[in-house]
C-alpha cells in the first residue's frame, strides 16, 4: 500500500494532497520515483512534493474531463524494486473565474530551479493573493510545478 487513502477529490486544474504512508515516503526521501497514472489518458495527473519533501500532491491538468477515475499509483525504488496501489480520484469540473467589472488575476508559479510545489499562492507571492481578493479582484493561482515535467504548452492543450 503506498497511499493512506483509496479516494480522493479534486477540480481540474487544482491539486489536493496525498496521504502516503510512512514507508512510501522513507522510500521516497531516498531517491525513489513516484508515478501516477490513468489508462489511455497521459499527462492529465501528476505527483508533486513541497521543498521539504514532507507533503505530497496529486494534481489534475486544467483539461481533465471531469469524472472518477481509477489511478495507478507506482513507486520504483532505488534499488529498482516496484510497488503498486490504486486509488479512486473523483475530478471536479475546472473552476470558473466568478464575473466582475473587474479584470481577473492569474498569479503563475512558474520555473523556478526545482521539481518542488508550493502548497498556494503565498510560497511565491506572499499575501499578494489574498490582498487582491479582499480588494474584489477575482485571483486564482497556477503552479505548473505541480504536473510534472509537461512543456506549459501542452497544460492548455
Amino acid at each position: 500500500m503506498l497511499a493512506r487513502t483509496d479516494a480522493l477529490r479534486l477540480a481540474a486544474g487544482g491539486s489536493t494532497t496525498l496521504p502516503i504512508t510512512p514507508e512510501t515516503a522513507r522510500l521516497l526521501h531516498q531517491g525513489a520515483r513516484f508515478a501516477a497514472t490513468v489508462p489511455g489518458k497521459p499527462h492529465t495527473l501528476a505527483l508533486a512534493t513541497d521543498h521539504e519533501r514532507e507533503r505530497f500532491f496529486i494534481a489534475a491538468t486544467p483539461t481533465m474531463p471531469a469524472g472518477v477515475y481509477r489511478v495507478s499509483l507506482s513507486l520504483t525504488d532505488p534499488k529498482s524494486e516496484e510497488s503498486a496501489d490504486t486509488i479512486l480520484v473523483t475530478v471536479d469540473p475546472l473552476p470558473t473565474v466568478q464575473q466582475t467589472t473587474r479584470v481577473p488575476v492569474v498569479l503563475v508559479r512558474g520555473w523556478n530551479g526545482s521539481s518542488f510545489c508550493a502548497a498556494d499562492s503565498t510560497e511565491t507571492f506572499g499575501q499578494l493573493q489574498r490582498f487582491l481578493e479582499a480588494d474584489g479582484a477575482p485571483t486564482v493561482f497556477f503552479d505548473n510545478c505541480r504536473y510534472g515535467n509537461v512543456p506549459i504548452e501542452d497544460l492548455g492543450a
